[in-house]
């Protein structure tokens, strides 16, 4: 590909190790497309630190470099900027996006290579920045609102700025990195914001009110997916899908139907859908291609959802779970079984929860809240003195309740991680494929394969609930052991008996074979876009 001497703005998406690189940045995506809609000559660009390439950042010689900030790239991007200013010390480097909002000054502490921190919604903030950077205006920034920057040893931080009360009035965002990387499965935002205020979540930093497209606006955007890039996966990356309400969610289901547009998609809801959702609704949905839902669960017990500030109460949970089963929808929970207050009766009730709704998992059970440190709940944290610089941000307030998630924590991610992160892959990712799968094959290859695609499916849930089955014996004795106090060897007796390193071995080894056995019938019956659809290599 032939460089185009000086960008006004080079764009870089960063990938870690812990991102969804499958998926789009699609925050960045749309400052793409907003700063070229105002006339600016951008440049974006998807990588990862093994690919990194400094020579070919120094071919663009940009004016400005921005980069998508999470708390899983972070320091990833602070050494970027540190390579991108050796060799180019006149270009400015600014950061947007969850953790340039959540952390604002401290950035600019932290790395002396970042130049401007944009904070809160980022296309006019960006837009209004590189005006200046570009017409050589850069001491007049204190107009610009939603922006922190350095006044020699002062970081000025301006007013926030205002948020975009017209959604449609923006273009759709690039789909560079979905082009580039060849990627199946689209991400569509047709909202933002929440109107949930749960007390773990940091999107009411970033977004104060929730906003919605309107319906033809993001069925433009899926016709142009469908059409030019030839797209039939997409996830729907709206915080609540239910936040839209029944009437939007039966005009985009109708409109899905009646334009023909065969699509296949993710998306994520809270527990109180059940509120408005029925049998007519989520029939709807499943036929417009709805196969699988994120859905915030959170927890499995009444005083964890008080914590939480969730709205649904623990029967809606229930509830929620079995109209998504009956419809044959695949569930992924958001679950937190850990928290600072946790006690040893919540987990208790968690576990048994879990193994009632089928998802008492290797992962599930260890899942931690982590502390973004100016959220509901991180004041909480800091009143009870039990804020930590740990990797979490806490201490727990019961030591038995620490002790168990230490104990837990290094038998599961830390000596049996290799094996461990593959069956949660299985469990959480290819699963909700697996769904997907088997509604390709009804519109396309017809029962035969439909039916093999089921019975590879039934056999991977029978693993899953072994595994479900001997998770929740194996919670339950260490329960009695902590709340015992009891030894480190009775701890180890027990875990041998179910969760043993040959344990967790074994059942990685038969989800290894069956997915095996997948990808030969694919390439055998020659449906090799269902092997693609997995969306990960898991052979």
């Amino acid at each position: 590909m032939e460089i185009e001497k000086e960008k006004d703005v080079l764009l870089i998406a960063i990938y870690s190790s812990d991102s969804m690189n499958h998926l789009e940045d699609i925050g960045i995506c749309y400052i793409d497309s907003y700063l070229k809609k105002k006339g600016y000559n951008t440049f974006l660009l998807s990588t990862n630190m093994k690919k990194f390439d400094i020579e070919q950042i120094k071919k663009y010689n940009p004016k400005s470099i921005g980069f998508s900030l999470y708390m899983s790239n972070q320091q990833n991007v602070f050494e970027i900027a540190r390579q991108i200013k050796i060799i180019l010390p006149k270009t400015y480097i600014f950061v947007g996006g969850p953790q340039a909002t959540h952390k604002k000054a401290e950035i600019l502490k932290v790395s002396s290579f970042i130049d401007f921190v944009i904070k809160g919604e980022g296309e006019i903030t960006t837009s209004e920045l590189i005006f200046h950077i570009c017409n050589g205006k850069i001491l007049e920034l204190r107009n610009i609102k939603g922006l922190l920057y350095r006044n020699g040893d002062e970081i000025i931080e301006t007013p926030n700025r205002e948020l975009i009360s017209e959604l449609d009035e923006l273009p759709p965002p690039s789909r560079n990195i979905l082009t580039d990387n060849h990627l199946k499965i689209a991400s569509v935002s047709m909202s933002r914001g929440c109107m949930s205020r749960c007390s773990f979540c940091s999107n009411g930093m970033m977004w104060k009110k929730w906003r919605t497209t309107s319906v033809k606006y993001s069925l433009d955007e899926i016709a142009s997916l469908v059409n030019e890039h030839q797209i039939n996966l997409f996830n729907f990356i709206d915080n609540s899908l239910e936040d839209h309400g029944i009437e939007f969610l039966y005009d985009f289901a109708n409109g899905i139907i009646n334009r023909r547009l065969k699509i296949y998609y993710f998306a994520n809801f809270r527990a109180d859908f059940i509120r408005i959702a029925d049998d007519a609704l989520i029939n709807r949905l499943k036929e417009s291609g709805l196969c699988v839902c994120c859905v915030g669960l959170e927890a499995g017990n009444t005083a964890d959802l008080k914590t939480y500030s969730k709205i649904a109460h623990l029967d809606e949970n229930y509830q929620i779970v079995k109209l998504l089963k009956k419809h044959d929808i695949y569930i992924s929970p958001g679950f937190i079984n850990f928290n600072p207050f946790s006690t040893l009766d919540r987990l208790a009730q968690n576990i048994e929860f879990l193994y009632n709704i089928g998802f008492a998992s290797y992962f599930y059970i260890t899942t931690r809240y982590a502390s973004y440190g100016n959220v509901q709940l991180d004041n909480k944290i800091i009143f009870d003195n039990l804020h930590a610089s740990n990797h979490y941000g806490y201490f727990f307030k019961d030591k038995k309740v620490e002790r168990l998630f230490q104990y837990l924590n290094q038998h599961l991610n830390v000596e049996n991680w290799a094996n461990i992160s593959y069956i949660w892959k299985i469990n959480d990712e290819v699963m909700g494929m697996i769904y997907v799968q088997e509604q390709i094959a009804k519109n396309k290859y017809g029962e035969i394969i439909v039916a093999q695609i089921k019975d590879y499916r039934n056999k991977m849930f029978e693993i899953i609930n072994n595994i479900n089955e001997i998770n929740y014996l194996w919670i339950k004795e260490l329960l009695i052991l902590a709340e015992k106090d009891s030894t480190q060897i009775e701890w180890d007796e027990v875990t041998s008996r179910y969760a043993s390193a040959k344990q967790i071995a074994f059942f990685k080894e038969k989800m290894f074979g069956l997915i095996s056995r997948m990808t030969k019938f694919y390439i055998k019956n020659n449906c090799t876009d269902l092997l693609v659809s997995l969306g990960g290599n898991y052979n």
